[in-house]
Formats: C-alpha cells, sequence, structure tokens
C-alpha cells in the first residue's frame, strides 16, 4: 500500500496547527496563576492532537462518538504477515505496537474526554461501531453545522468520527490509533491509521495508513 500523506488528505496547515499545538502545550503545562491547571491524560492528548491535524485548527466543529470504535478490530482479526507488508509507511513502527492495539480495543469503553483544545462534540456511546451507511443517525436534528455538513430533505446532514482506544509503544515514544469517518459523502468517508511519535514535548502525526476511502 503507498505511503499516506496526511497533509494532501486533511489539507492541512501544518504551520498554522504547530503553532497550535505549541501554545496549548504552554499553557497545559505552565498554567496560570489564577487559574487552575488543566492536566490531559496521554490518551486524551493524542487525541487531541489527532483532531488538530484532521481539521486543521481548534475551533471548526466535529462530531465524536463518545466510545471507543471496536468493530473493525474482531471483524479483521490480526494478521501479523499482511500488517508487516504495511508497517514502512507507518513512521517505522514495529509489530509489537499493532499486536498492543488490537489488545486494548477488545471492548469498546466510553472515551471519557472532556475536549479543551479542539472543537469536539461528543455523540452518544451508540455511534462508535455502526456501519458507515447514510441513516437517522448523520442527521443532526439541532441543526448544528460543521466543516462537513449540508442539508438534504430539509435537515442537516453531518459527518462524524469514531475512534479507537491508542496503543502505546514500550517506550513511551509512539502511539497508534485507528479512526474511522462516518457519513461523509461530501469530505471522504473512510478508515485508517494513524501514527504518532512523541518529539519536542508534543505528539506529532508521522505516518499512517488507510483501510477505505470513497
Amino acid at each position: 500500500m503507498p505511503p499516506v500523506s496526511f497533509a494532501v488528505i486533511f489539507k492541512i496547515d501544518m504551520l498554522s496547527v504547530n503553532k497550535i499545538i505549541l501554545t496549548c502545550i504552554i499553557v497545559l503545562v505552565v498554567g496560570c496563576d489564577s487559574r487552575p491547571q488543566i492536566r490531559l491524560t496521554t490518551e486524551q492528548a493524542v487525541y487531541e492532537s489527532f483532531f488538530l491535524f484532521v481539521v486543521g485548527d481548534a475551533y471548526s466543529k466535529v462530531y465524536l462518538a463518545n466510545a471507543s470504535e471496536n468493530r473493525w478490530f474482531i471483524e479483521n482479526p490480526f494478521n501479523e504477515q499482511e500488517w508487516n507488508r504495511s508497517l514502512s509507511d507507518m513512521g517505522g513502527i514495529n509489530i509489537q505496537l499493532v499486536k498492543r492495539l488490537y489488545e486494548v480495543n477488545e471492548m469498546s469503553t466510553a472515551l471519557g474526554w472532556q475536549p479543551f483544545i479542539t472543537n469536539v462534540e461528543m455523540l452518544p456511546v451508540e455511534y462508535a461501531n455502526l456501519t458507515h451507511k447514510e441513516g437517522e443517525h448523520c442527521f443532526d436534528r439541532n441543526g448544528h453545522g460543521n466543516v462537513n455538513i449540508y442539508s438534504k430533505d430539509g435537515r442537516a446532514f453531518r459527518s462524524y468520527y469514531s475512534i479507537s482506544k491508542p496503543a502505546f509503544s514500550e517506550d513511551g515514544e509512539y502511539a497508534l490509533i485507528k479512526y474511522s469517518i462516518h457519513c461523509a459523502p461530501l469530505s471522504g468517508a473512510g478508515e485508517g491509521f494513524a501514527v504518532f511519535q512523541f518529539k519536542q514535548q508534543r505528539w506529532q502525526l508521522i505516518g499512517g495508513r488507510r483501510i477505505w476511502v470513497s
């Protein structure tokens, strides 16, 4: 499978995103004398970084299922031979990290994340493991818009994401997640994997693999 250029797929203004991330890290780590410091778990920090890269800013709304997806892992059992052919496109991670991703996503669990940097709105947990087919779950009855929304039959039609729990390498340097984009015929629905490396005090997207896109 050819390498994935996330900058092309998501049309990211990388300089702006890096400035946002750096600013947010300063706020999170240094804090402010007049405010309590807000601390993110490592998992939550990966989620924040992922959606900053996907959207390219911290203000555009994104919808996300409030539970980790595990359906794909059940339907696609681990196959080491197939994965070994894809690792070169995924930032140089090893097969142990892929195995760990399967292990931590044996069950679907609540994300337990209240977005701080990104403008992510949580959807009910049942959204996490639905199929990608258009249906009632694609419509936003409140009429709230986001970057991928349009109107159909007088109703607002939204795209939304579901995401796995991240897996981390033993040295804590790499993180791997699976994500899905649902109900997004105008922006490209699909599934894929994203690889992050922790360097310069932040999680940076360094590679990935698309499973399918439409």
